[in-house]
């Protein structure tokens, strides 16, 4: 048995406007693959924390407490299918079949894979957990050909889910009341997994449970399904505000409604997609500017910050959830945002940087300037994500979100679990596949196959320094020649498009139909710098990248007097050794003044001597 990605679903097949994620093996151009590495290497490939992450099904001492500890398994774990996805790597397979393998021996005689004991299970974050390990499983049934091991699998998968649906549900635990933390939202979010799960086994009992749950509106302290139909509350007024929760169970929502073709939880869907995007989307593509809160944030990005804000898990979950609303709707104004979030919010997140000085205290999570450097982090090189981007005058790195203590002097976060997820986003929906054909989202690889309408295997190799650079030359091959369309998404930074030699300021979805071969075409954004100003406050974007004040370069006190004359962009994202930076920009002002800002991905990674602060907003001088 194996399970193909997206083509589960017989009412998806059925849709009008379909976009479908092509899982052909890519091969990334030098930028993204870096970061595809990294985390593969120092995350993925880490025997020894897969190993910590294990034993939390062994231990089950989250039930003293309360904790999460049992989520990093899943989380890490749905990552590194996303990642082989992409890659194809053999040794990254072999390390996630032999961790499920490991996973399920941990099940109990009742059919429980949980960091909770049975004693004190249900409460908490329990089923917050047992979530993701039916990702876990779930995911690599989309990856693995080994029949014996998926027949093992799926038959611990029910009987997992059969020990939930038997004492959760209408006269029995309400599923609301298995935890105290934002209304039990976070144990309603097991939604999206027993969509799956139905979709798996067409066993009625599970989408039955997922109805149940749909049915409670998500939420004890709301109905936050209503809330979204009734589409007059932003994010920040629904009965629960928590950002990566609320956006998790929804995401669970467009899985049910994929399954079920019920057309008013769609509207949900995209009701409360919008409402994010218009109320909750900062300038470096995240959501929520107090802790890991909606707080309408679209305005309040600008004020004098805590350090808790703009989550890892919020970016990464958003992105999911951006995707499948742009698979259900075919809008690419979803792309933009998910193109935005990534190469600022999310790139900005990935610990590239070896810092020796850095000091990891345990006790509080965070992080400070000391020589001597603990076992744990020397050990995976540092957490393998950061867990908060600042946007106004804050320092990076100054907390771990989600912290754990676990045996060994071990400890880990919520954010690093989840970000190989999110560095997988991007490139695995680079190219999707549409009734008619293909369409382009992100230029991200140099080589990648798609499906052809008729079946054919689409051999596509592209040239491109995409985001820095804002060319690409693409060529299309197939065996025979066929008729289908390519769409070329147009992002909505651009100020126009050359594609083929036509000139297009239309933004959106730009389609080629024609009889595709062997064929080679061109295509350029042409974007010039992006200025917005808000609250008395100025930001700097050119293309998909947002620039900050780094305070290396540019001191974060600095007021912006007078009107841009002319700026100069430098991209230095190719191994230069002198450059600890993507790409810089020097912007001249009429006062004769000079601002030298850098990509935010590259702001605030040298963590010594208090040279990690960054501002992606700037004051303006009051008189101008």
């Amino acid at each position: 048995m194996r399970i193909t990605d997206n083509k589960q679903y017989e009412f998806r097949k059925k849709t009008d406007v379909l976009f479908e994620s092509n899982s052909g093996k890519t091969e990334l151009y030098h930028l993204l693959k870096k970061y595809v590495d990294f985390v593969t290497e120092h995350q993925l490939y880490n025997e020894d924390l897969w190993k910590c992450f294990r034993e939390q099904f062994v231990l089950r001492n989250d039930s003293e407490t309360g904790s999460w500890r049992g989520e990093f398994f899943g989380k890490v774990f749905r990552g590194g299918c996303f990642i082989y996805k992409i890659t194809k790597d053999n040794k990254l397979y072999k390390i996630l079949k032999k961790n499920i393998s490991e996973l399920i021996k941990t099940q109990d005689n009742y059919g429980r894979i949980t960091s909770y004991s049975q004693t004190k299970e249900f409460f908490g974050w329990d089923l917050w957990t047992r979530k993701y390990v039916m990702l876990a499983i779930e995911y690599f049934l989309e990856i693995s050909e080994d029949e014996k091991l998926n027949e093992r699998l799926l038959k611990a998968l029910i009987k997992h889910a059969d020990y939930i649906v038997n004492r959760i549900g209408e006269d029995k635990i309400n599923i609301l009341d298995t935890s105290t933390f934002w209304g039990g939202l976070n144990s309603a979010s097991i939604l999206e997994p027993f969509v799956k799960l139905y979709c798996l086994t067409r066993e009625k009992r599970f989408l039955d449970f997922a109805t149940y749950i749909i049915n409670t509106g998500g939420c004890k302290n709301g109905d936050v399904i209503k809330t979204a139909l009734e589409n007059i509350k932003i994010p920040c007024e629904y009965p629960v505000v928590k950002a990566y929760e609320l956006t998790s169970f929804f995401d669970g929502v467009a899985e049910y409604y994929s399954c079920t073709g019920i057309e008013k939880y769609k509207t949900a869907v995209i009701n409360f997609a919008d409402k994010i995007i218009e109320n909750e989307f900062t300038v470096i593509g995240c959501s929520g500017c107090t802790h890991e809160l909606f707080d309408n944030s679209s305005q309040r990005q600008t004020e004098d910050q805590i350090e808790v804000m703009q989550e890892t898990c919020v970016t990464v979950t958003l992105m999911k959830y951006l995707i499948r609303v742009y698979e259900l709707t075919g809008d690419p104004k979803y792309a933009d945002c998910i193109e935005r979030s990534y190469y600022n919010a999310m790139l900005g997140s990935v610990n590239l940087k070896k810092n020796d000085e850095l000091f990891f205290d345990k006790e509080t999570g965070h992080f400070f300037d000391y020589s001597d450097t603990k076992e744990f982090v020397k050990q995976i090189h540092g957490l393998t994500f950061d867990s908060y981007s600042p946007l106004y005058k804050k320092a990076r790195c100054r907390m771990t979100g989600g912290y754990q203590k676990m045996t060994g002097n071990k400890c880990y976060g919520c954010c690093s679990a989840i970000g190989a997820l999110g560095i997988s986003v991007v490139p695995l929906y680079s190219v999707m596949e549409s009734n008619d054909g293909l369409v382009f989202n992100f230029l991200t690889y140099e080589k990648k196959t798609a499906i052809s309408p008729e079946g054919q295997t689409v051999d596509i190799s592209v040239k491109t320094a995409y985001p820095y650079g804002e060319k690409a030359i693409i060529k299309i091959r197939l065996e025979k020649a066929e008729r289908f369309v390519i769409k070329i998404r147009i992002p909505d930074h651009t100020d126009y498009a050359v594609i083929d030699g036509e000139k297009t300021a239309e933004k959106g979805l730009y389609s080629i139909e024609k009889e595709w071969h062997d064929n080679t075409f061109t295509v350029e954004f042409i974007s010039s710098l992006k200025t917005t100003e808000l609250n008395g406050k100025i930001s700097f974007v050119h293309g998909a990248i947002v620039y900050g004040a780094d305070n290396r370069y540019c001191s974060l006190d600095k007021k912006v007097t007078g009107n841009i004359t002319d700026y100069k962009i430098a991209h230095n994202y190719i191994n230069d050794s002198e450059k600890d930076y993507s790409s810089e920009i020097n912007i001249n002002f009429s006062n004769g003044e000079t601002v030298k800002l850098i990509d935010y991905s590259s702001c605030g990674f040298i963590w010594k001597n208090g040279s990690n602060k960054v501002s992606v907003w700037l004051d303006k001088d009051k008189e101008n």
